[in-house]
């Protein structure tokens, strides 16, 4: 049982320690198998499906519906299988977590673990520096949207205990850094309308191993205090966006391994089909829509658009209905493609030469699209970049039919994008020397770039956030949270 914002809710935790919450408003549950009654922060065991195969000279294979072992023959083997449980957001009510116009206020807690060997390395005056520079990348991936508008900084002294300092459980971290802060405090309850982060000493990243973890969604993240950690911008907001219900990106079919957004490995903002996740973005094609069969009809023409780089503007991507696909209807297999360009400018400087300055496509599951406004927006949707074209180049795509082109990147940061579906054979598309001859959509208006926000001055160092009144109980959180690591 875990606390979101001094309400007791409740959650699955895994055996890699990672939690998967139940929906909110789920019924109370009021004591474990064993009749235990449960407390705040108490873990308690549940039966979870276990099946038990019996094994005896009536069934060699393993009990089945058509072969049962009697009672009174010993067991001569035992497998035990644990069914999976899976974690299906779809089914709660309510909508994801607003991510725009978001005023975004944190409480950043230094965990000084120094009776037992672990004393902080960082300040609260560090803290708040590095956040300046968060909060500046926030706004440059958002366009604006999405501010830091009230961050402090505090250090407390919880206990060291087998659960913290040498197993390193997140929602122990949690739980004791929040009651040594009610203390520091002299209050009984936190404050319910802000986000808490705990910044863990040199040291504990070798008993944890991971840089960061979040809850996804919750209001929770914890960090390492190196470089991998809170003092990297990418990783704060990989974190930071999983408490919204962003999942990690995905590349080669490994998650956690796009090097094109902070949700990945990279240092920059977070790629196309992200931003039209969190709604910092939209499509520039068909009105904003989506490109579809009927758009790339007949086979074998190419059709052509205007992109401006992400960092300039929020109207941005493609996006490309792959329904031509017999896949297309099926949850799992229907994808979506997103085609932006990304150039080293803005929120992406970060872009490695390998992606820098190119044309990205990514594939997404095609139920996000239609579903990212209810509870299914914190599936993960499997983002994953899939390829990348240079400048005058083209590639084929044969998972889905289609054959890109790109013309040559102008000096104001846009590129002319070609799409050609094809119906057997990538030969039905022309070759690029043709690309002049080729239609293109009208162009659409874009929006003005978002201007960039003007410096702040760096606040005083905030040793304690102002001391909260007690709240009442509030009403249901959107979801409850699970851990996610970040390697």
């Amino acid at each position: 049982m875990t606390s979101i914002n001094g309400s007791g809710e409740y959650v699955f935790r895994t055996w890699d320690d990672e939690n998967l919450p139940f929906c909110p408003g789920s019924p109370a549950l009021n004591a474990d198998v064993f009749g235990r009654e449960i407390g705040l922060g108490e873990p308690y065991r549940l039966e979870t499906g276990y099946v038990i195969k019996k094994y005896c000279e009536l069934c060699p294979d393993g009990e089945d519906s058509f072969c049962t072992c009697p009672e009174d023959t010993p067991m001569l083997q035992g497998c035990i299988e644990q069914t999976s449980i899976f974690y299906h957001p779809m089914v709660c009510g309510g909508g994801p977590t607003p991510t725009v116009n978001v005023q975004y206020k944190l409480i950043v807690i230094i965990l000084d673990y120094s009776e037992c060997g672990y004393a902080p390395n960082i300040t609260e005056t560090e803290i708040l520096e590095l956040y300046q520079d968060v909060a500046q990348k926030f706004e440059q991936c958002s366009h604006g949207t999405f501010k830091f508008s009230d961050v402090h900084a505090v250090r407390v002294a919880p206990p060291c205990s087998f659960l913290t300092t040498e197993s390193c459980k997140s929602w122990a971290i949690s739980k004791d850094a929040e009651e040594a802060l009610k203390q520091l405090l002299g209050v009984t309850s936190l404050m319910d309308d802000k986000y808490y982060s705990y910044v863990l000493p040199p040291g504990m990243a070798a008993v944890c191993g991971w840089a960061s973890q979040a809850e996804l969604p919750g209001d929770r993240t914890w960090l390492q205090s190196n470089e991998y950690g809170v003092r990297r911008w990418a990783t704060v907001m990989q974190s930071t966006l999983n408490n919204y219900g962003l999942w990690y990106a995905w590349g080669g079919d490994e998650p956690r391994a796009d090097a094109t957004t902070a949700m990945g490995t990279g240092d920059a903002c977070p790629s196309a089909p992200e931003l039209a996740h969190l709604q910092w973005a939209t499509s520039v094609g068909n009105g904003g829509g989506s490109i579809k069969k009927n758009t790339l009809t007949p086979a074998g023409r190419p059709l052509g658009w205007n992109l401006q780089a992400t960092y300039l503007t929020n109207k941005n991507f493609l996006r490309v209905n792959t329904d031509w696909l017999s896949t297309y209807q099926n949850d799992t297999l229907g994808k979506d493609l997103y085609i932006a360009l990304r150039v080293a400018k803005g929120g992406d400087v970060g872009l490695s030469s390998e992606y820098a300055n190119k044309v990205h496509v990514h594939e997404s599951k095609a139920m996000a699209l239609n579903t990212f406004q209810t509870g299914s927006a914190y599936q993960d949707h499997h983002n994953q970049i899939i390829q990348v074209l240079a400048p005058d180049s083209r590639a084929v795509l044969p998972a889905y039919n289609l054959v890109m082109y790109t013309g040559s990147l102008s000096a104001s940061d846009d590129i002319n994008v070609y799409i050609c579906r094809f119906t057997n054979s990538e030969s039905e598309c022309p070759a690029a020397n043709t690309l002049v001859q080729w239609p293109s959509m009208p162009p659409t208006s874009p929006l003005p770039p978002s201007p960039r926000p003007p410096p702040s001055p760096r606040p005083p160092p905030s040793p304690r956030p102002p001391s909260p009144q007690p709240s009442p109980a509030p009403p249901p959180q959107e979801m409850p949270p699970s851990p996610l690591p970040s390697p």
